[in-house]
């Protein structure tokens, strides 16, 4: 990282004290850019549209493989930082209310009482696809799981 980005280790630990500060700077930084591109999305066209969903479901899949972030999830685990934590665990959940609430917009009110049961199989059957690809390396890309 040093060398990437030409500074020196004293100037890099002026602005990261620790690895897990580093970490969490990196993935905040990408959720705000899901973020900003689900939301973008919408403006092209209806909450309510089940292709723009499945577009903002992408987005996230599409970045976070793009900017490798699984490997830095993977690496945090093994970080003791209650501030590192403590975003990932908010992180989840927002993510599940966030698709819960996209659930009712998109399949209607009559579901809203097992939104957040739906949303919570998706994210673990998501996340058990794309564990298991990799492990048996089959080469397949995130939007063909989502699919």
């Amino acid at each position: 990282i040093l060398e990437q980005g030409k500074v020196s280790k004293g100037t890099f630990y002026n602005y990261f004290s620790t690895k897990s500060q580093l970490i969490l700077y990196i993935i905040q930084k990408v959720d705000e850019k899901v973020d900003e591109q689900q939301n973008m999305l919408l403006l092209e066209g209806s909450l309510y549209d089940k292709k723009i969903f499945y577009s903002q479901l992408r987005v996230k899949h599409s970045i976070y493989g793009t900017e490798k972030i699984s490997e830095l999830y993977n690496i945090s685990l093994g970080e003791n930082d209650e501030e590192l934590r403590r975003y990932i665990t908010e992180s989840h959940y927002k993510e599940l209310n966030w698709l819960a609430k996209r659930l009712i917009d998109v399949y209607g009110e009559e579901i809203e009482k097992s939104a957040m049961d739906l949303s919570t199989h998706f994210i673990g059957g998501l996340g058990y696809q794309f564990r298991y690809s990799d492990q048996i390396n089959l080469n397949i890309n995130s939007s063909d799981i989502l699919d």
